[in-house]
């Protein structure tokens, strides 16, 4: 399947719409002419393969020069509007030599050989857990696998219009929602954010699609009139737990809520699961999608290989025998794959190695809990000690020694943090995950939950 092909909807003579942004809507015909003049202004015989880096900003100008050097086989950085000065260039020194991207400028950074492989097609930065970004490239069978996959999976083409708000240059928004909406023929409205869409939920009947990672859906659910008219719901980004997936189920009665997971590294889907499924309301994560081999090392770390996986890091070297390792754990039990939480974030407390991730899962799921955050922090006595902070439930009364009291029911005394703290709302990113770093950073600001 050529490029081209995987944007088979982008018929000339289709007048139904394919994109509303900023107040402007566009249709497919009209979609596939911008494209097509875009590709005559890249088009030209001394920018073969030459990478062109360009800000992921949500204007209808973007989408289109992404198709457009996606068409040409033309690779392409993506990069975050968000993004400080120091973080851009930490990110430019990491891609080597390209053409910028910015005000309809063409500006070449940096000198040298190309550092991307030959088949990249699409470069998107991650920094993971570690706060070190990496250049994950994807190669156009990841992107092609991913946008026909996800569709299929997710029954897009069951709806005709979508909402989202994630940001582009998040994989998640971008490969896992908007191309494959496109491919579907679906409608696309985009917002700049959260309350944005919320507002634009009031004013409708009935809402085709919503994508959102676990902290969005639950602010949803806060904010929302129940049984509004959501047809499908997709989870994706952090763990979604039994408790917000029932919790989701009851407020939209009427939605199939589909749960996934993914990195950026797999462009951005291995696993999903959706509520039609009779063990949806669990803690499992789901099954792996379509010709994925997926299987757990001897250190229980989540492994994958196949049509989604990355070519690489920019920099490094191939992956071994083209396995991905997670370097999540898991369990998978006659095909159903659930998730335990980041080997990198184990920690162990009196000897007993434990995961923040369960602990934070049980705290969330408490009434008079929003949201939790666990981290660890050094005593002079006890060594390594379990710290929680807080987001509470405006609605809902809620103590220390109520949780402490819940807790014991849920989970080990080892595991019931010893500090407790509050804040109004836990720091995100710009893609609405938990912000760990900023996180350990207010933490000895803040005032003890009482």
């Amino acid at each position: 399947m050529s490029s081209s092909e995987v944007f088979k909807v982008f018929a000339a003579n289709d007048e139904s719409l394919a994109i509303t942004i900023n107040g402007c809507s566009t249709s497919y015909r009209d979609l596939r002419e911008l494209v097509e003049k875009e590709k005559q202004k890249l088009k030209s015989p001394d920018r073969n393969r030459r990478v062109f880096g360009h800000f992921a900003i949500k204007e209808l100008k973007f989408i289109v020069r992404f198709i457009a050097l996606f068409e040409l086989d033309l690779p392409q950085a993506i990069f975050s509007q968000d993004w400080s000065e120091e973080y851009c260039k930490k990110i430019y020194k990491i891609l080597g030599p390209f053409t910028l991207i910015k005000n309809e400028e063409n500006l070449e950074v940096n000198s040298g050989e190309s550092l991307l492989r030959n088949n990249t097609s699409v470069v998107l930065f991650t920094s993971g857990t570690t706060g070190v970004p990496k250049g994950v490239e994807l190669s156009f069978e990841n992107i092609k696998s991913n946008i026909v996959n996800i569709a299929r999976e997710l029954d897009f083409e069951e709806v005709n219009e979508q909402s989202l708000f994630l940001p582009l240059s998040y994989s998640y928004g971008l490969i896992g929602q908007l191309l494959p909406g496109l491919y579907s023929n679906q409608h696309i409205t985009i917002h700049p954010g959260l309350m944005e869409f919320k507002t634009y939920l009031e004013t409708c009947d009935n809402i085709g699609m919503v994508a959102g990672v676990p902290a969005h859906l639950k602010t949803l659910c806060l904010v929302t009139e129940a049984n509004q008219k959501i047809e499908k719901i997709v989870s994706a980004g952090a763990f979604l737990p039994k408790e917000l997936r029932l919790q989701i189920q009851n407020h939209f009665h009427k939605t199939i809520i589909y749960n996934n997971y993914g990195q950026t590294e797999l462009a951005p889907r291995g696993i999903v699961f959706n509520s039609k499924d009779p063990k949806f309301f669990s803690n499992i994560t789901g099954r792996a999608i379509a010709d994925l081999e997926v299987k757990v090392d001897s250190d229980a770390n989540l492994m994958f290989k196949g049509s989604h996986v990355m070519l690489g890091y920019i920099g490094d070297g191939d992956l071994p025998d083209g396995w991905l390792n997670t370097k999540d754990k898991a369990i998978i039990e006659d095909g159903l794959i659930t998730i335990q939480g980041r080997s990198d974030q184990l920690v162990k407390i009196d000897g007993e190695r434990i995961h923040p991730l369960e602990i934070e899962n049980s705290l969330e799921s408490l009434t008079g809990v929003r949201e939790a955050a666990v981290l660890v922090q050094d005593h002079q006595v006890h060594g390594n000690i379990l710290c929680a902070i807080i987001s509470k439930d405006k609605y809902q009364e809620i103590s220390v020694s109520m949780i402490r009291d819940k807790l014991s029911d849920l989970l080990s005394q080892k595991k019931i943090p010893k500090i407790f703290k509050e804040i109004p709302e836990l720091p995100k990113n710009s893609n609405g995950k938990k912000d760990r770093k900023a996180i350990h950073s207010v933490f000895k600001t803040l005032r003890p939950l009482k």
